[in-house]
């Protein structure tokens, strides 16, 4: 079904030729799980093994594989073909019910996050099929993606540079433990990942929100700027966000991908690519290298490791589609299916010399969760802006 969709002419305009060559060739890394079904237990043994295509899985997959390693990638849901799932430029007289969806769908199937909407709701896991449990008293709202690109298909975009504040927390305010590692040592990091994704944003000159190497801000609404001076006045910045999305012609590392036209439907699967994610910029780089092999529908169970070192040589999957086991060998595993999911899988890694789960000697694993806070913010109305003809500020 990719193949189809990738060669369909109608599509042509809409990807740039470097990046349809690259999506060509991140098809040509999974066909053969997808279609001619790669073996469930394969002798070849990898270079790495990468556990998920998302943020960290994608990077991975790229770096490796442009040095010269042989990469396989298990992902545990399906691959994606922008052309038929994202919903970009849908409008809502196409979808049913005018992107609602149908009368209590949402009850239905995302009944413990309301994260998803109809236009994304494939983009996450169905609590209706893979429900979980918390304390009574303590809810917890789980936002999970198996799909090729993980998170990176619907992340908020936001690209905040920690500082010595953050890392060294113990020094600057007595509580918790500095960080074995300092802002200038991950500074140079923060410059070639910046580089890469496309950050746009202003050097504000905060020392609490380093500056970056950064693209043009978004463009502030009419409102947005008398926010900006009544702020000013009370002697406060208000400062334009740093978010991964294209505001400029891509420059490094970024053939392929357009600058945003602010179509507002960033969760929806961005089509132009303006928006950062694994499936348009990392693993197609790396499938380009004929050293990526994708496969997709692939649940890890857990890592096998040697039984005489007690090392990881491997993992034990579940095909998703089959339900038929199989096994994977390599010489690096890397394990980025998350946090939480990322947990289960160490914690199933029990043998001889990890008997309370591999990495967890100290016992902390999956303890200490720290969540981050969503809805914090305020709204308000400008009198001066009210009964004005509407337009466009974007």
């Amino acid at each position: 079904k990719l193949v189809t969709a990738v060669l369909t002419k109608n599509i042509a305009p809409r990807f740039p030729r470097v990046l349809w060559c690259g999506l060509l060739a991140l098809h040509s890394a999974i066909k053969h799980s997808v279609r001619r079904r790669l073996p469930l237990r394969s002798a070849k043994k990898y270079d790495a093994q990468i556990i998920g295509s998302g943020a960290s899985g994608g990077m991975a997959a790229k770096e490796l594989t442009e040095r010269g390693f042989e990469v396989l990638v298990l992902e545990a849901g399906p691959p994606v073909n922008p052309q038929r799932d994202f919903s970009t430029h849908t409008w809502p007289y196409q979808m049913m019910y005018r992107g609602f969806g149908p009368p209590g769908w949402k009850q239905q199937e995302q009944w413990m996050q309301d994260t998803a909407s109809y236009y994304s709701r494939h983009f996450y896991v169905k609590d209706s099929e893979n429900p979980y449990t918390t304390e009574p008293g303590k809810p917890f709202m789980w936002v999970r993606a198996r799909i090729m690109g993980g998170k990176t298909l619907h992340w908020g975009r936001l690209s905040w540079r920690l500082s010595d504040l953050d890392f060294k927390a113990t020094t600057h305010d007595g509580f918790g433990d500095d960080w074995p590692i300092s802002y200038a040592e991950l500074a140079p990091y923060y410059d070639r990942a910046e580089e890469f994704i496309g950050v746009s944003g202003n050097n504000d000159g905060l020392a609490h929100v380093p500056d970056g190497k950064y693209m043009p801000p978004m463009p502030l609404t009419c409102g947005e700027h008398l926010l900006r001076k009544g702020a000013e006045k009370t002697g406060r910045r208000a400062i334009s966000m740093r978010v991964a999305m294209l505001t400029a012609q891509p420059k490094k590392f970024m053939k392929g991908r357009r600058k945003c036209h602010y179509c507002g439907h960033c969760g929806d699967g961005c089509d132009v690519n303006a928006m950062f994610n694994s499936v348009a910029s990392t693993l197609p780089i790396a499938a380009a290298t004929g050293r990526l092999t994708v496969r997709p529908n692939s649940i890890v169970r857990h890592i096998i490791t040697d039984t005489k070192t007690g090392k990881a040589s491997g993992v034990a999957f579940v095909d998703r589609v089959t339900h038929v086991e199989g096994e994977a060998f390599a010489k690096v595993i890397i394990v980025a299916a998350s946090t939480l999911e990322s947990t289960r899988i160490l914690f199933n890694s029990k043998s001889r010399h990890h008997p309370q789960g591999m990495g967890n000697s100290s016992g902390v694993l999956g303890h200490y969760l720290v969540d981050h806070f969503g809805g914090i913010g305020a709204s308000g109305f400008f009198p001066v802006l009210a009964g004005r003809d509407p337009i466009n500020e974007d």
